[in-house]
């Protein structure tokens, strides 16, 4: 997923759920001004206890600042993020293979957002 929009921006449509494995779904509108708040969903459902790592292009020599969070018990995520800048939000759930063919012993599904503010 990735919004482009200018702080106040209003979020219809941002908080539709696609049923993706492993989805953010904006609990607010993205552009709030101080921070981001999302429910980490897999399959439809809140998914509790995930490393979630927001990066934030704010410094002066470009490089990311790094924000960690791990997802509450209802999957959700508060990040308290600085006004406008590049963001980039991401988290992976690993599951061990149990009936598999052998190849793989641990899956993983990977969800990423992009958000952009000025």
């Amino acid at each position: 997923m990735t919004l482009l929009g200018p702080t106040g921006a209003k979020s219809k449509g941002v908080d539709a759920r696609l049923g993706l494995g492993l989805e953010y779904v904006p609990l607010v509108g993205p552009w709030a001004p101080d921070k981001v708040r999302l429910v980490l969903l897999e399959d439809g459902d809140p998914l509790a206890g995930v490393l979630v790592r927001a990066m934030v292009k704010d410094r002066a020599d470009g490089a990311p600042s790094p924000v960690e969070i791990r997802s509450g018990k209802d999957g959700d995520l508060e990040l308290n993020l600085r006004d406008g800048g590049d963001r980039l939000i991401a988290g992976t759930r690993m599951r061990r293979v149990v009936d598999g063919d052998g190849e793989a012993d641990w899956a993983s599904c990977w969800a990423a957002s992009t958000l952009r503010r000025r």
